[in-house]
């Protein structure tokens, strides 16, 4: 009498499944840069939307007019620097005056008397 009666089972599988583009990313990703040069080159062989990007000139061979990188870091950095005085000034002045007009008292002088 052990075979009647009713049974119930569950199976659950998990299948991962690579699509064309990541299957050809790990491709890219694993081989090695000479055969990676030779993959490139027979694609825009093969490919005619592909075209080849001119080479960026070297350090040296920039013109005198291009600023470098040290210059563009210093103007970019005096730039944030003074956007960052101007903020700090602005806040200053808006938390030190009420909605109306009226001078009041910041609410970090308060808790600075009181953690004393």
């Amino acid at each position: 009498m052990a075979g009647q009666g009713m049974h119930q089972t569950q199976n659950l599988a998990l299948h991962q499944v690579l699509s064309p583009q990541l299957q050809q990313s790990l491709l890219i990703l694993q081989t090695p840069l000479l055969e990676l040069r030779n993959l490139v080159q027979q694609e825009m062989e093969t490919n005619p939307v592909l075209e080849e990007l001119p080479d960026e000139p070297a350090p040296d061979e920039r013109s005198d007019a291009e600023p470098s990188a040290d210059d563009n870091f210093s103007n970019e950095f005096q730039k944030l620097a003074s956007l960052d005085e101007e903020w700090r000034d602005y806040m200053a002045q808006s938390a030190s005056y009420g909605s109306d007009g009226s001078r009041r008292l910041g609410w970090l002088s308060r808790f600075k008397g009181s953690a004393r």
